[in-house]
């Protein structure tokens, strides 16, 4: 098995460009996001990693959804003590799932009808347009609100996914752990 982070090659090897599939942020998107997807690490712009973890967050507001777990931990939470306060993620409430993809999810609060929600994604699609998060054209450009919580959110979706890859790590790798009688010491020592 391969190191999930290699050395870095020669500059000349590098590879340039978001990895995403259909990425339409274009070849100098930045940054690029290290991330676990379907197993492989791959560099993939922010929009790119919004458009890979669509239930993730709400597609019209652009905050984090808190995780299932972190929702009855900070109930039970509540009573001994205030819960710290996240500015990316979202209140809880209902929500509304894309009418055209069922993937992307949005607050009922964030969209004008709810039933017939389309996400920002299918929308652009039915246009036979390209969509991304980021905004066109590479070079400097100025970060408003809106390109500031992509980068925020994609930070903090792509952090999450690699510390779940590292936290699954030492499962894998105990065969390699010292006194497991399977890494090196366990090799015959020359006479």
């Amino acid at each position: 098995m391969t190191p999930p982070f290699r050395p870095s090659p020669s500059a000349g090897s590098i590879p340039r460009g978001c990895g995403g599939d259909r990425c339409a942020s274009g070849r100098d998107a930045w940054p690029l996001h290290h991330v676990r997807h379907d197993g492989v690490f791959c560099r993939l712009c922010s929009s790119c990693v919004l458009l890979y973890h669509p239930a993730a967050f709400c597609s019209a507001c652009l905050l984090l959804f808190p995780p299932a777990s972190a929702s009855a931990s900070a109930s039970a939470a509540t009573a001994v003590q205030e819960p710290r306060l996240d500015p990316i993620l979202s209140p809880p409430g209902p929500t509304a799932a894309c009418s055209s993809c069922g993937l992307f999810v949005a607050h009922h609060s964030c969209v004008p009808d709810s039933a017939s929600f389309v996400c920002p994604s299918c929308a652009a699609a039915a246009e036979g347009k390209p969509f991304s998060y980021t905004p066109a054209g590479g070079g400097r450009r100025a970060l408003d609100e809106r390109a500031a919580r992509v980068l925020l959110v994609a930070a903090r979706l792509a952090h999450d996914s690699v510390a779940r890859a590292a936290a699954a790590a030492p499962r894998g790798c105990g065969a390699l752990r010292p006194g497991s009688g399977l890494g090196a010491e366990a090799l015959p020592r020359d006479a």
